[in-house]
C-alpha cells in the first residue's frame, strides 16, 4: 500500500473564524483558503473573516444553500491563483466515475482539490466544503483519498476515507487549480 499526501497549512473554521453565527458556515472560505495557500502560503495568514466578508460583498454566500462555487473562484483570482470548478455536479454514478478519474489525475499531479460532500460524508447530511489531499493506493488503484476538513468532527481533521465511501457522501461538486484564469 502507498500514500500520497499533499502537505498544507490547515485551517480550522471552528478555531480560526472568529465570529460564533459564521464559524459553523464557513467550511467554503476555510477550504478555498488551504486551496490558495497551496499556491501562496502567505494567504493562510490572512483572517478568515477578511476572506468571508470580502466572498460576501461579492454575493458569495446563499441563505440555506452555501458558497457559491464560482464566487470562491473569484476570491482565489484576486489572490492571483487560477482555479476552476464543476459547473454541472457529477450526479450519476456513471458521471461520479469520470469525477474520480479526475480528482486522481490532479492528486498525481501532487495538486489538491476542493470537494462538495454531504457533512462527514453521510448522504442523510447537509452540503459541506473538504480538501482532498491525498490518496492511498493498492498495486495500481487508488482505493481511497486523504481528506482535510476544515470542521474537525469524530474522524478529526485530517483523514482517510475509502473510495467508496468518498461515492457516497460527495455531492459530485469540485473546485481545482489551474494554469490559466
Amino acid at each position: 500500500m502507498k500514500n500520497k499526501i499533499i502537505p498544507i497549512h490547515y485551517i480550522n473554521q471552528l478555531t480560526d473564524t472568529k465570529d460564533e453565527f459564521w464559524k459553523d458556515k464557513s467550511c467554503g472560505i476555510c477550504s478555498i483558503q488551504m486551496l490558495i495557500s497551496f499556491q501562496k502560503p502567505e494567504v493562510a495568514k490572512i483572517p478568515v473573516m477578511e476572506l468571508l466578508d470580502r466572498c460576501r460583498e461579492l454575493g458569495g454566500y446563499v441563505e440555506n444553500i452555501g458558497w457559491r462555487h464560482d464566487t470562491l473562484l473569484k476570491l482565489a483570482h484576486e489572490y492571483g491563483v487560477n482555479a476552476d470548478y464543476q459547473k454541472v455536479f457529477y450526479g450519476r454514478e456513471k458521471t461520479k466515475e469520470e469525477g474520480l478519474t479526475f480528482i486522481d489525475k490532479k492528486l498525481i499531479k501532487g495538486e489538491p482539490v476542493m470537494a462538495s460532500i454531504h457533512f462527514a460524508f453521510d448522504p442523510s447530511r447537509g452540503g459541506h466544503l473538504v480538501l482532498v489531499n491525498g490518496y492511498q493506493k493498492e498495486e495500481k488503484d487508488i482505493v481511497g483519498y486523504h481528506i482535510l476538513d476544515p470542521y474537525p468532527n469524530k474522524r478529526g481533521s485530517e483523514y482517510f476515507v475509502t473510495q467508496e465511501d468518498f461515492l457516497r457522501g460527495w455531492r459530485g461538486g469540485l473546485i481545482w487549480l489551474t494554469e490559466e484564469k
